[in-house]
């Protein structure tokens, strides 16, 4: 079957028309469309990777909406039990205390055994979901395209294109044992980690083809307009400093611009939708919606009100958003995120004109929520770079980072929305003075 995609289509195409020559280029591409209202779902493969004479492959899944709901559902309760909820036993004063160590900590560099015991139920889940997914209720075709992504993606460092406005899945936590390695047993105790897509591969899905610029370009003033949006109960219900110490961060870092209320930002969504910062950040609880006959949108939780995507389609009043913002939701501990909250929030705001959503799939814990952060918007801000620090590629290194260094995994629950090209054009701003402008502390080195 013949196909008229194109690989490039998953790199951010300027308003001109134009492609940067240095753009990520896609190796894989899945298109995914629904073939009714709750499913069946039609896959297409393709990309110049594919043996096949048209370069793609073509199956159809069975299932419904409901079903890949509900597998998605299984993988992130796993994660959040072996990981967040994960139980620790400690001795003070000869006596035995329980504690949560990822709700209270992100870096086990001392403490290897840790992933060494929860790797391999991480490992089972995302291979169960990749096998629900592409060999279970699925034709032949779709069978033949789950052997390729898996010979494909096993053979080495890939990036993945995933095009669909009805089906997503926390992608970045699959698993497909890499090759050469033994399959993978059923307690998932010869894991390898660059079997999980997260940390191995760039993968990212977008709703649809957008003509919208990549390069973020400072103001006349030489800053890259940002805000910071937070549920300020946050910091006084967990009492945590290191939340206060975020947000100071972040406006050294160059967020001036803070807002608290559903009000507030409803003032710029609607009323100033030019002045809305290029970058928009998101501090506080996600809620996304169960499957099924669940009436209930998802919605992210501010201080005074929640705010669900309706609320920005009604702002938008069909007007795109002109400064094509890039949001990064970080959802922390507290709310109860779902697959669907992306299904409504990413597709709502990818269509009113944002270049791209960074959000995660599991309620992470505060500690971690900054750390990551921090970690992405460092290396994201630097001025001093000599080359452009494109966003996918950045948060597959902050991924590996907390892995490797801080034996953390989950760097791997942050999803992507298009935006994988983004990245900040400080060689264009009307104030270039490097030395002006020192890196920050704690930087990832090149």
């Amino acid at each position: 079957m013949t196909h008229d995609f194109d690989l490039r289509e998953h790199q951010t195409i300027s308003n001109a028309g134009t492609r940067d020559n240095d753009s990520v280029q896609a190796d894989l591409g899945i298109r995914i469309i629904s073939l009714g209202d709750q499913g069946p779902f039609d896959f297409t493969l393709f990309g110049p990777l594919i043996n096949d004479p048209d370069l793609n492959l073509h199956g159809v899944s069975e299932r419904s909406a409901n079903e890949m709901f509900a597998l998605a559902e299984e993988c992130r309760k796993t994660w959040k039990s072996a990981v967040v909820d994960r139980q620790g036993k400690t001795e003070v004063d000869g006596k035995t205390k329980f504690a949560f160590p990822f709700q209270v900590n992100w870096d086990f560099e001392e403490h290897p055994e840790i992933l060494t015991d929860i790797a391999p139920r991480l490992a089972r889940a995302g291979q169960n979901l990749f096998t629900s997914i592409f060999e279970q209720k699925s034709d032949k075709g779709l069978k033949e395209i789950g052997e390729t992504i898996g010979s494909v993606l096993g053979s080495g460092e890939r990036c993945v294109a995933i095009t669909s406005n009805k089906l997503f899945q926390p992608w970045g936590m699959l698993y497909t044992q890499p090759e050469g390695s033994a399959k993978l047993v059923d307690d998932g105790s010869n894991w390898v980690k660059a079997g999980f897509w997260g940390y191995q591969h760039i993968v990212q899905q977008t709703s649809e083809k957008y003509k919208l610029e990549n390069a973020i370009r400072p103001d006349s003033t030489g800053a890259v307009p940002a805000s910071i949006n937070f549920d300020d109960r946050i910091s006084k219900v967990m009492k945590l400093p290191v939340i206060d110490e975020h947000i100071e961060f972040l406006r050294q870092l160059g967020a001036k611009i803070t807002r608290t209320k559903k009000s507030e930002l409803e003032a710029v969504f609607k009323q100033k939708r030019c002045d809305l910062e290029r970058i928009v950040y998101f501090y506080c609880h996600g809620h996304g919606s169960g499957g099924g006959a669940s009436i209930s949108p998802p919605y992210l939780e501010m201080t005074d009100d929640s705010v669900s995507a309706f609320d920005f389609q009604r702002w938008a009043g069909g007007e795109k958003l002109p400064t094509s913002p890039l949001v990064f939701i970080n959802a922390c501990e507290g709310g109860q995120m779902t697959t669907m909250f992306y299904q409504s929030f990413a597709v709502e705001l990818l269509d009113e004109g944002a270049v791209g959503l960074v959000g995660t799939q599991i309620d992470v814990p505060a500690v971690f929520a900054v750390e990551y952060a921090k970690e992405v918007f460092e290396k994201f801000f630097d001025r001093t770079s000599t080359r452009k620090e494109r966003l996918g590629p950045l948060l597959k290194k902050v991924n590996r980072k907390l892995w490797d260094m801080n034996n953390n995994p989950l760097g791997l629950v942050y999803s992507l929305y298009r935006s994988i090209d983004c990245y900040i054009d400080w060689a264009n701003t009307p104030v270039n003075n490097a030395a002006a402008f020192p890196p920050p502390k704690g930087a990832l080195s090149p």
